[in-house]
């Protein structure tokens, strides 16, 4: 009994504790957030509203100054939405704790919040494009444009950093949203920046909170998930991971290829295959040609293992066209070929192939395209094209480890139509000719079939 009595208030008082610790965080929380954001704004563009409102009287009529005012209007919007998705998620946090310590069986209390929190690639895909227009300022003095840009450029800062305090105190009560308030943080910063104009200083201006390593790592994935791989790499660099040996910082041009593999390994495709082409763009502006082609290659190959074979021929065909002289476009031409028989595009194999063929680049693929393009017209039922390129192929290539299958097909229609002889004699040439042939099993079973019938026979 006294066991039992002392347990229970142990439980009373460790209940009691947590509560008044969630009770602390949340006075905390409402602490950092009494400023509202009309107010913090306010606050921090104090000393330009005079001569703001000045313009705006004196270029009333303008259109400038109405796409002006409604791109601050945009920027209050996505602030507010941002706002909205931390308190939805605050609020459920702490009545999701508050219920776990004390056991609170109010129904309404453990009732999720109806905002939900949204993702931050989401925002992004829906404004970026509505921050992307460029307000003309051409009807104004350059002493106004200049004051206009000042005014933006402090009313968007203002707008993010008041967005990481408001994020950082949802962060501080739950980690299960983690990620996606870090990410959330960022929204202000990406719809202003862009990537390729990111820098180490616009990583400094980030709180504290935001730049631990573990929360580095969450912003770089971020940033690569949502196609800006500079701003990932400035991050990798702040974070110390794109150091080489003896400090000396990663080029961009191997971070791209590094973090295209990686993303490419945890399925993220569309983002690798982003990473792929800013390197293209990068080699061929600095003429590594060979580098731009092997890229090139690393694309189509990631478009056809993710099922778009149709796209890896068109990726192909402008390697091709781009670079008609170099030393593995029979290469690309073998690869165009199989891409497109992946695709089912039959009929431009046949228009294409018989060119490839006869193109003196193509001769050290030539058996690969010969190959294809006889399996395409066996696919096709065009028997008799079919057989002058096994002819063909046979003729040229004798020991080469695909006349297997062809001589498999052949012996495989002499079965069907009940020539066992010739069946059997086309599966020993394969037997003995091609030893190390993929099908060597499948031909052993298929003549052991063949004498156990001959046996029957006899």
């Amino acid at each position: 009994m006294k066991f039992s009595k002392l347990q229970g208030m142990m439980c009373h008082k460790t209940s009691l504790s947590m509560a008044i610790f969630v009770v602390l965080i949340s006075g905390i929380c409402l602490a950092d957030q009494r400023q509202s954001y009309q107010e913090f704004k306010q606050t921090a563009l104090s000393s330009f509203e005079d001569q703001f409102s000045r313009l705006q009287k004196s270029h009333k009529d303008d259109g400038v100054l109405v796409s002006f005012s409604q791109r601050l209007e945009l920027v209050d919007t996505v602030a507010q939405l941002l706002v909205e998705s931390f308190e939805s998620t605050r609020s459920d946090s702490l009545n999701s704790l508050l219920g776990d310590i004390v056991s609170i069986s109010d129904s309404a209390l453990k009732k999720p919040s109806q905002i939900g929190i949204m993702r931050a690639p989401d925002i992004l895909s829906e404004y970026s494009s509505r921050f992307d227009t460029t307000i003309s300022f051409s009807s104004l003095s350059k002493n106004e444009m200049i004051f206009l840009r000042k005014y933006y450029d402090t009313f968007a800062k203002m707008a993010g950093k008041y967005i990481a305090q408001r994020g950082r105190t949802v962060f501080a009560i739950d980690k299960t949203f983690g990620n996606n308030i870090l990410e959330l943080c960022l929204i202000m910063p990406f719809l202003h920046i862009p990537d390729e104009k990111w820098s180490q200083e616009d990583i400094g201006v980030l709180p504290a909170w935001m730049k631990t390593q573990s929360n580095l790592t969450v912003l770089e994935l971020f940033s690569l998930h949502v196609r800006r791989p500079f701003t990932a790499y400035q991050i990798s660099l702040s974070s110390g991971k794109g150091s080489q040996k003896r400090g000396v910082p990663q080029a961009y041009s191997d971070y791209l290829l590094s973090a295209a593999e990686s993303r490419i390994k945890h399925r993220d495709f569309h983002a690798g295959l982003h990473c792929i082409r800013i390197g293209i763009k990068q080699a061929e502006a600095s003429k590594k040609n060979e580098t731009a082609i092997e890229l090139r290659y690393r694309i189509s190959d990631t478009l056809a293992r993710i099922g778009h074979p149709g796209l890896a021929a068109k990726e192909i065909l402008q390697l091709m066209k781009r670079y008609p002289t170099c030393s593995s476009w029979g290469r690309a031409a073998m690869f165009r070929i199989k891409y497109l028989y992946e695709a089912g595009d039959f009929n431009s194999i046949v228009n294409e192939a018989p060119e490839y063929r006869e193109d003196k680049r193509c001769q050290n693929d030539l058996a690969q395209i010969l190959y294809m393009s006889w399996v395409t017209h066996r696919r096709l039922n065009q028997a008799d094209i079919a057989s002058k390129l096994a002819d063909q192929f046979l003729e040229k290539f004798p020991t080469h480890s695909l006349g297997a299958d062809i001589h498999f097909a052949s012996a495989m229609t002499a079965m069907a139509s009940g020539d066992y002889e010739e069946t059997s004699r086309l599966l020993e040439i394969i037997e003995y000719k091609y030893p190390k042939s993929r099908i060597q099993k499948k031909v052993k079973r298929i003549r052991e079939r063949l004498s156990k019938m001959s046996s029957k026979d006899r």
